[in-house]
């Protein structure tokens, strides 16, 4: 089973269950869920791959280890979790070499995903890490941008 969490409407995904915080309308592939509680939909170890797209800034400052270590738990073994998400020091450093304005920061910081509302910043290098700890192998660390892709696989 491949999973796409993510809080953005325009990143659903065939061929993978898409879960989002807020729905409007439900279809086979496009469900509405609590993204601390995936047990409705995917059992303990029985994910393939789970990505993560922009939804994990929405969570509070500091409760990143806590919600991946839930969404590591339903993670099969050889399995891939694969997170994308701004990465604050590299858009503080676009900042602060001047290659974007207030605007484009705070839009970036506090913008609005479905009905959700940014709440943290995180470092994506820090996640890295995290999962590297937590006996995951990184597979890539991707930087498109302001955007990081990390990707790891459960040993």
């Amino acid at each position: 089973m491949k999973i796409n969490l993510t809080a953005n409407i325009e990143k659903i995904l065939d061929n993978y269950l898409n879960l989002l915080p807020i729905v409007k309308m439900e279809t086979p592939n496009t469900k509405q869920c609590d993204p601390l509680n995936l047990d409705p939909y995917v059992d303990n170890g029985e994910a393939e791959e789970i990505l993560v797209q922009d939804i994990l800034s929405c969570f509070p400052y500091g409760m990143s280890p806590f919600v991946i270590d839930k969404w590591l738990s339903k993670l099969s073994i050889g399995g891939k979790i694969i997170i994308i998400e701004e990465d604050i020091n590299i858009l503080l450093n676009e900042y602060t070499c001047g290659r974007l304005n207030n605007e484009q920061v705070n839009e970036r910081l506090f913008g609005k995903l479905e009905g959700l509302t940014k709440s943290s910043c995180v470092s994506m290098f820090n996640i890295a890490d995290f999962l590297q700890n937590k006996g995951l192998k990184i597979l890539k660390k991707k930087i498109d941008n302001t955007i990081v892709v990390v990707e790891a696989q459960r040993t």
